[in-house]
């Protein structure tokens, strides 16, 4: 070989174990941000200006791998629903709303425009889009509150009153919390009326469905104050509400759990009165619950600002095999509440919620309610946004197995830190 070739060859690969030997080494790990997805793994959405706080409630995958966020922004007067759409990359999709991935729903009562908050979204098998969540018409008298989109964002008119739709619990004060589609294309929605769990069931076309518990509607009284959540269906059709007994800022709330049948009376095979309530040494109350496929069911909320988990068998009774007892609290300190729960193929329990000063917190753990130290660090991650605000307010795993988490946290804007809509992406 001519020397000048072999010099030349020498040369190259001089310069090719210079540059791999002083490159940094950076290792994907499970629970780190995913770098395909918005900026570094994070993605914010802004609706109006930092005057007006907008806040991501629910999170929904579309089958082209779209994600829907579902919460709620101000107008002018009001807060009103605010639902987002991006491509699977994190970035707004220009194909819905205006153009800009965005659109918001004003809540109109007697003429007059009322607040309004989207706290659960769920994708139709036609592409539509459904939100669930509550207004108000006048103090004490708020309502369950459900808008249906078209795949592009705009009001579907053949759902309710021009696309929207809302259910009075006479004498009190109701919200929807929760939201699933049941029996191929009725709508069922959980939450509360006053101090009780309440839950209704609608027609395709936003009617309630009178073949439901008479008119569509109904309620369920513990013995003391209560209100749901969250809800979940079974794959048999009967289906969960989980929530509180007290209130949230109570000394001694608890975690209260309740399961119907599919025609909406309670399911006495379930803790034999279709109800179960689970106490901690304080205060608690449960904000996400999840199934795992042999029908076990996991709560998660909060107990003395912290992260807790509750599994329960499918009978109602506390399951021993997880954590000893069948109940744990995560170990962030002063983590705030577990939002949202969601189970991996693995069996993992994946939980997201809110810490304090540190934006978004994650916590993954084994079956057996171990916290799995090959997530994060140590089981534990925790995300920031722009500023200290915020956190993760529901979660779900990807077909892939990445991790999505959206809530609220601050974003930059010229007129400085902002309230937004919040996503973060984790390696699976």
């Amino acid at each position: 070989m001519d020397r000048r070739v072999v010099v030349l060859w020498k040369a190259v690969l001089a310069s090719l174990v210079i540059a791999i030997l002083s490159a940094p080494i950076a290792w994907a790990a499970s629970g780190d941000l995913d770098p395909t997805f918005g900026d570094g793994g994070r993605v914010t959405t802004v609706f109006q200006n930092i005057l007006h706080d907008s806040r991501g409630e629910a999170v929904a995958l579309q089958p082209d791998g779209k994600i829907v966020v579902a919460g709620f922004s101000y107008s002018s007067c009001c807060r009103v629903f605010a639902i987002a759409r991006y491509e699977p990359d994190g970035s707004p999709d220009p194909s819905f709303g205006g153009g800009d991935g965005k659109t918001r729903t004003q809540f109109v009562i007697n003429g007059q425009q009322r607040h309004a908050e989207a706290n659960a979204v769920v994708i139709q098998p036609d592409g539509k889009i459904v939100v669930a969540g509550e207004t108000d018409a006048g103090i004490g008298n708020g309502r369950f509150a459900l808008a249906r989109y078209d795949s592009d964002g705009t009001l579907d008119g053949s759902f309710g009153d021009g696309g929207t739709a809302t259910t009075v619990f006479a004498g009190s004060a109701a919200g929807a919390t929760g939201l699933a589609l049941v029996d191929e294309d009725k709508i069922l929605v959980g939450g509360f009326a006053g101090d009780e769990f309440a839950y209704a069931r609608y027609e395709p076309d936003g009617d309630r469905d009178l073949t439901f518990r008479g008119d569509g509607r109904a309620r369920t009284a513990f013995a003391t104050r209560s209100g749901a959540e969250t809800l979940v269906v079974q794959s048999d059709g009967r289906f969960i509400l989980a929530g509180f007994v007290c209130r949230p800022e109570c000394l001694g709330g608890r975690f209260a759990v309740a399961r119907y049948k599919s025609s909406g009376a309670l399911d006495p095979s379930f803790s034999g009165d279709g109800k179960v309530i689970t106490s901690f040494s304080t205060g608690g109350l449960a904000l996400d619950i999840a199934l795992q496929p042999d029908g076990r069911i996991v709560a998660g909320g909060a107990v003395g600002g912290r992260f807790a988990l509750v599994r329960y068998t499918v009978a109602g009774a506390l399951d021993d095999t997880f954590s000893g007892d069948g109940k744990l609290t995560s170990d962030f300190p002063d983590a705030g509440s577990a939002n949202g729960v969601a189970i991996d193929e693995a069996g993992n329990i994946v939980v997201a919620g809110g810490h304090a000063g540190e934006g978004f917190a994650l916590a993954r753990y084994t079956s057996a309610g171990q916290l799995d130290v090959s997530f994060g660090a140590g089981g534990l991650v925790t995300t920031e946004f722009a500023g200290n605000s915020g956190g993760a307010a529901d979660v779900l795993i990807q077909p892939d197995g990445a991790i999505l988490a959206a809530g609220v946290g601050d974003t930059q804007t010229p007129d400085g830190l902002a309230l937004a809509f919040a996503l973060a992406r984790y390696l699976p």
